[in-house]
């Protein structure tokens, strides 16, 4: 089962925050969140269900495909990898196991800081105290309209 893996790489494909997702299923933090994304606990069936919808994905994928695997498969069929992809895995190919986990790590720790990591208006919309939840959900329907183009 891929759950926990796919509630993370679908959340981070959409720009979202584990606050913004926590505030839009009516959570305290962003620790059930994090909890759903490790593994450690599972959405009910209703809140998953609202996930996929959410994320524009259908339940069984949800649960039984690896979905980030499936993104870079596809990208390499359509052959819309670029150049710095391409040399990115060439490396990449270079390393030895330990080179290679440890390549992952940091590539891992770089997606977590802010300045290296691509922001979009629903992020920031996300973190900003100042918008109420019906301005959040405004941008959230114009980040899923984007998302169509």
């Amino acid at each position: 089962m891929y759950l926990s893996r796919n509630l993370k790489y679908l959340r981070k494909k959409a720009g979202l925050s584990q606050d913004f997702i926590a505030q839009k299923f009516g959570y305290k933090s962003f620790t059930t969140i994090q909890k759903w994304e490790t593994g450690i606990s599972e959405p009910s069936f209703s809140t998953v269900n609202e996930l996929c919808i959410l994320y524009g994905v259908n339940l069984e994928d949800i649960i039984y495909k690896d979905l980030s695997s499936e993104n870079i498969i596809e990208k390499e069929k359509n052959n819309t990898i670029t150049k710095n992809e391409e040399m990115l895995l060439n490396k990449y190919g270079k390393l030895n196991d330990l080179g290679q986990k440890e390549a992952i790590k940091r590539v891992s720790e770089l997606t977590e800081i802010d300045k290296y990591t691509r922001v979009n208006i629903t992020t920031m919309a996300a973190h900003n105290d100042d918008n109420s939840e019906e301005q959040q959900e405004l941008m959230m329907k114009d980040f899923e309209e984007m998302d169509k183009w």
